[in-house]
């Protein structure tokens, strides 16, 4: 029941556990209840406090010998330390959680752990050895039929060819990712993916709807760690429309977020983002271009940019 709850009510009733409970709750129900907890406050992005939580239920973990969730939690650390630019200490990490779930021959959470290690790799630039181990990510959970660690792989390729100019590519392996979101059945909101594949079909309009739909999830459920990935793209459908003005503004949203919450991770290249888009801006022909802006795009921007700005 507590995986129905929203994410503050999760944090509060772990909170009650650890608090008026901590005399007698068993030390598996403190480890959960620590791991629960750490995912909950990351979601708030206080990523200090998740460290915190994350830390304490490894070390429960540990010392009751739950090697499964405490590849969870190791995991999980490696991720944070990621996101936060800790790059050697995130290796270890990973690493950690890898050996322990082949170990116990766990075919389930392996190939999530992979593609955490395919994300080290991504954010060092070894591009070659990303897209090796997604696809490694990708095979096992085809083997065990695990349609959702499929679509992540799937996205996370996406998002390596599309950066990497390889738009065709980007375009197959973001269709065959909304063709598994097919199997799955609605989705609320609408799967990431299905946005990246309408702004590669130039569907400008259904990919903007698509992160509003997102944008609007996070604030009712005040869960914003995934609030800068949801802005970077949509100023990315912006720069397609032209409109590098207000690319940039949200950008320079996304930026301060990071900055705020410690998230490293692509700082250096948001900030090269805008000073491309910055000279593009000099032309009169960009001017103009840029005046011509739909209600309902300016309406997505408004409200993007004030959840944007309640969390700086």
């Amino acid at each position: 029941s507590l995986d129905k709850l929203l994410v503050h009510q999760a944090e509060q009733f772990c909170l009650k556990v650890l608090h008026e409970y901590q005399d007698n709750a068993p030390p598996i129900i403190r480890a959960e209840a620590l791991l629960r907890l750490g995912y909950a406050v990351r979601a708030r992005m206080q990523t200090d406090e998740a460290l915190h939580y994350l830390e304490q239920a490894m070390e429960l973990y540990r010392q009751l010998g739950e090697r499964r969730y405490q590849a969870i939690a190791i995991n999980a650390l490696g991720f944070l330390n990621l996101i936060r630019g800790n790059l050697a200490v995130s290796e270890n990490l990973i690493k950690e959680s890898i050996h322990l779930l082949q170990e116990i021959k766990d075919r389930a959470l392996l190939p999530y752990a992979l593609l955490r290690w395919g994300d080290l790799h991504l954010e060092q630039g070894r591009y070659a050895e990303a897209e090796r181990i997604y696809y490694e990510a990708f095979d096992i959970c085809k083997n065990v039929h695990l349609i959702g660690g499929q679509k992540a792989a799937l996205k996370r390729l996406g998002e390596l060819y599309y950066m990497q100019r390889k738009y065709r590519l980007a375009r197959r392996v973001f269709k065959e990712a909304c063709e598994l979101s097919n199997l799955q059945g609605t989705e609320t909101p609408p799967p990431i993916e299905r946005a990246w594949y309408a702004l590669l079909n130039g569907s400008l309009d259904e990919a903007e709807s698509i992160l509003i739909q997102h944008c609007r999830w996070m604030k009712e459920h005040r869960a914003f760690s995934d609030i800068c990935y949801i802005l970077e793209l949509f100023a990315l459908i912006l720069e397609k429309r032209k409109l590098f003005s207000h690319s940039i503004k949200i950008l320079k949203f996304s930026l301060s977020i990071r900055k705020k919450y410690q998230i490293n991770k692509n700082i250096k290249y948001i900030k090269m983002k805008i000073a491309r888009l910055n000279s593009l801006i000099s032309t009169r022909s960009i001017e103009n271009a840029s005046q011509s802006i739909s209600p309902d795009t300016l309406g997505f921007i408004d409200e993007i940019e004030a959840i944007a700005a309640c969390l700086i």
